[in-house]
């Protein structure tokens, strides 16, 4: 464990989560699918309204996912902070 905070450290946490999804088996799958799909789509014989609303529709899932992603780190976070205050490190910080 001590290994590997150092290495986030060293790193720093964009890099790091570069490294992670590079090496994620099902991110890269999501990833490969979502190209998939993305061309099927850009193939299909949609009117401009029709295809407006999926890129609409598309828009605000990526938006709220992604926002959902934040809240999880920033809740990851408090937890941190909760579990080093209880195990009393870090106090004259807080």
């Amino acid at each position: 464990m001590k290994q590997f905070m150092e290495s986030i450290v060293d790193m720093g946490l964009e890099q790091q989560m570069a490294v992670w999804s590079a090496q994620d088996a099902e991110y890269l799958e999501d990833s490969r699918e979502t190209e998939e799909l993305e061309m099927k789509y850009e193939a299909l014989d949609l009117t401009k309204e029709k295809r407006r609303l999926i890129n609409d529709y598309v828009a605000c899932m990526h938006s709220r996912d992604e926002r959902f992603a934040e809240l999880s780190y920033m809740a990851g976070i408090c937890e941190a902070f909760m579990l080093f205050w209880k195990l009393g490190i870090g106090k004259e910080i807080f």
